[in-house]
């Protein structure tokens, strides 16, 4: 019976078990997290924010299923170190365990600022079901909110707070949104929409230091001096891999654990997959290992480690990507998507058109071939582009057929490869591979939904019950 030790119930090592379970009967699976309550749909914090949100929404029914197979889960554990050579985890006062097999899948926290003291009333780091349920336990007393911070719980948190009625200010320490990922003319989009709903957006801006009263923030000063005041504060970066047990390991950590195709570590019988992980990823550059966070990246992850786990053979082909939804708006992000340089040509059409002022669409050349594409507000087009930025494709042999239908508005729409996500309305792109009956999660939402070919050929999404 082969020990498997999954360290994070998160989306990677839940679908890591989930595949051991299948191919090994005999398997023997521990799950260690430091939350009390890890099973929940981490892409739907934002949502629980949101007045008359049933919270039995966001809880995942995998918990009562590894129950009944009999995974052992060890929750409110923190792991603080991993000795390779003796295949044993410590959990400090908690003793320690055995494995055979080890899954790293731990994810990435946001990093505490030093200004945001942890005794200071009102202020929220933004990473779990239990800071969500912090927030929503003193919103009768807020009046004026500060988010800060460019990551993906910052948005989630800004549209869970508007739709309770607070009012909302989002600090950028940069010049834009997401610069790197989103281009200077998708951020605008992005920051108008946020404009839309009442969001006070401002750029260039770092929290200094806090004002208090009585143990209880009333203001941020920034570093130019400003001075806002603010009932809470919300931290939503910067995030960082969860990998600080690992630093005295003689495991390969970079910004996150360096893994092999296969999701191998340098250790036999150490795997990593998921926020935490650095897979090799297919770059304008080359082959390059590299972060790729984001729920259905940690998914796919997830199943070629639980694979590779058992002995199987599997390999993750991943490229840089960005999947979500910001309020209303899908957003895909494929390979390089904000570049400047030698070599470098993009082709956006006429978009942002003013009668689509939410619609942006863009792919980016390098030395002729394709190099990344950008999708805003209609993704429809974002499986067959994945295949294209992946493989390089050269510029003159991309589908013509597919080029008019992004940059011609008035061309006819060809069935999207996808199946739209019936929770959040988020378009989910099918690789080739899929096929009737595989269970899928959606990217922006993360809930699990299994396909249906219709008699049209389209997949359908629907829920997959616990």
């Amino acid at each position: 019976m082969t020990r498997y030790l999954i360290l994070g119930a998160g989306v990677a090592g839940r679908r890591a078990a989930e595949v051991i379970i299948k191919k090994d009967k005999a398997a023997e699976i521990t799950i260690v997290d430091e939350a009390q309550n890890p099973f929940y749909y981490k892409p739907l914090l934002g949502a629980s924010l949101a007045k008359g949100l049933q919270h039995a929404r966001l809880i995942d029914a995998q918990r009562r299923l590894f129950d009944a197979q009999g995974v052992r889960l060890l929750a409110g554990a923190k792991v603080t170190s991993i000795d390779t050579a003796s295949r044993t985890v410590s959990l400090g006062e908690a003793g320690s365990v055995r494995y055979d097999t080890l899954l790293v899948a731990c994810g990435r926290k946001t990093a505490r600022p030093p200004w945001a003291s942890d005794s200071t009333s009102g202020v929220f780091l933004f990473d779990c079901l239990q800071d969500a349920q912090g927030i929503v336990s003193t919103l009768a007393g807020v009046h004026r909110a500060v988010v800060y911070g460019p990551g993906i719980q910052a948005l989630d948190a800004l549209r869970g707070l508007r739709s309770r009625g607070v009012e909302c200010l989002y600090l950028l320490d940069s010049d834009r949104l997401w610069p790197g990922v989103l281009d200077p003319v998708a951020s605008d989009i992005v920051c108008e929409r946020l404009r839309q709903e009442g969001v006070t957006v401002v750029f260039d801006s770092r929290i200094e230091r806090l004002e208090q009263e009585g143990g209880a923030v009333k203001a941020v000063v920034t570093a130019g001096g400003e001075r806002i005041a603010a009932d809470m504060v919300i931290v939503a970066a910067p995030q960082t891999a969860l990998h600080d047990f690992l630093l005295s390991s003689d495991l390969d950590v970079g910004k996150g654990l360096v893994v092999d195709a296969s999701l191998r570590t340098n250790r036999e019988g150490v795997f990593a997959a998921g926020d935490v992980a650095e897979p090799v990823l297919a770059t304008p550059q080359g082959r390059e290992h590299g972060l790729q966070v984001g729920w259905l990246n940690a998914w796919r992850q997830g199943g070629v480690a639980g694979t590779t786990m058992c002995g199987g053979s599997a390999e993750y082909s991943g490229i840089p990507s960005v999947r979500t939804k910001v309020l209303d708006l899908d957003v895909v992000c494929l390979g390089m998507t904000d570049a400047r340089g030698e070599g470098i040509r993009e082709e956006s059409g006429g978009y942002p058109y003013p009668e689509l002022p939410y619609i942006y669409k863009k792919i980016v050349y390098q030395k002729g071939k394709v190099a990344g594409a950008l999708l805003l507000g209609d993704v429809s087009e974002a499986g067959r582009l994945e295949g294209w930025v992946r493989e390089a494709v050269p510029a003159d042999r991309c589908e013509a057929s597919l080029i008019d239908q992004m940059f011609n508005v008035r061309s006819p729409k060809a069935a999207a490869v996808g199946a739209l996500c019936p929770v959040c309305k988020f378009q989910i792109q099918m690789e080739d591979s899929y096929r009737e009956g595989d269970v899928v999660t959606c990217p922006a939402c993360g809930i699990d939904f299994r396909l249906r070919r219709m008699p049209n050929g389209v997949f359908a999404a629907e829920p997959v019950r616990g």
